[in-house]
């Protein structure tokens, strides 16, 4: 068992290099990212925090170990897609949400608007307006009131 560790143990350090150089490259670089995000008052979202995280430890492998190592650089770029894909997710939920209440709003707005009479409304208007301006002046209405029932059926 032991033989096995030690194997991927040298395995590793290969790649990843020298496990004391790498974690001194490692905490100094989380140090930089926890101190300015402190300073300038940063709020991260735990996915957030915790992939500068792996990306500081990605980093120090880097530098440690063998640069030319394709799986670190696949990794920096995998754990920065992990956080851009859910604020992509977020920002669809919102810009959705936004859109049915945009959507209800404008319904609202609409309920809320007078609606403008139709053509025939128009014309029983005018028919009962110029009936009323006849019988008012002792005229027939008959005709007028006539339109206006064929117009209502």
């Amino acid at each position: 068992m032991t033989t096995d560790i030690d194997a991927l143990l040298a395995e590793r350090e290969r790649t990843h290099g020298d496990y004391e150089i790498h974690s001194a490259i490692t905490q100094d670089l989380k140090r930089v990212i926890t101190h300015n995000v402190a300073d300038l008052d940063r709020r991260l979202d735990d996915d957030m925090a915790e992939t500068l995280d792996m990306i500081a430890h990605k980093i120090g492998r880097i530098i440690a170990g063998d640069p030319a190592e394709p799986d670190h650089w696949r990794d920096i770029a995998g754990y920065a897609q992990l956080v851009a894909n859910r604020l992509d997710h977020y920002r669809q939920v919102l810009m959705d949400d936004r859109r049915a209440t945009h959507a209800l709003a404008t319904e609202a707005r609409a309920a809320r608007r007078p609606k403008s009479p139709s053509l025939k409304e128009k014309a029983l208007i005018h028919f009962e307006s110029y009936a009323a301006t006849f019988e008012t002046a002792g005229g027939d209405s008959g005709l007028i009131r006539r339109a206006l029932e064929a117009l209502t059926e």
